[in-house]
């Protein structure tokens, strides 16, 4: 398991885990643990929605020592103010607030994501995606293969641009 202290966040807050990640948040001379994803059948991908002039950075998985935190203080991820948990769900960093997104992980128009966030609006509410037209599940031929996805993750509403 790995756990790392994140900057910016409105209380002192650890997030910890490998496959399942929790958060960790100071509560007086206390704590609160809180699950934000629990066993997911791969380890818990990150990506900051706004770490290079307010779009996405790479996306990656968190190990210790990773290059992703400063080299003054190893246990601390920076990158931004919206971090983006196994593309699922969005912390806000400076209140905390937490938004899940596409929670059925259903299809739109038989479309799904394929690949890390591409962009992020200037309003700070949708996520864009690469897509393709699932063709394991249908026999249709679809105008277009490729398509964008946009996901607006404080209404969890789905939007395809073929």
């Amino acid at each position: 398991m790995t756990g790392v202290f994140i900057e910016r966040c409105s209380v002192p807050t650890v997030v910890a885990g490998s496959q399942s990640v929790f958060m960790i948040t100071a509560k007086g001379n206390s704590y609160e643990v809180k699950p934000l994803e629990i066993q997911s059948t791969d380890f818990i991908k990150f990506q900051w929605l706004d770490a290079i002039d307010g779009q996405p950075g790479p996306a990656f998985e968190l190990f210790m020592a990773d290059e992703r935190t400063s080299m003054e203080h190893p246990d601390t991820l920076h990158g931004g103010k919206y971090l983006m948990i196994n593309q699922k769900l969005v912390m806000y960093l400076p209140t905390m607030e937490l938004f899940n997104f596409n929670k059925k992980d259903y299809y739109v128009d038989n479309y799904d994501k394929d690949g890390d966030a591409l962009a992020f609006s200037p309003n700070e509410k949708i996520i864009v995606f690469p897509g393709h037209f699932q063709t394991w599940n249908s026999e249709e031929k679809p105008k277009y293969g490729n398509a964008l996805l946009t996901y607006d993750f404080h209404k969890d509403d789905i939007k395809v641009l073929p």
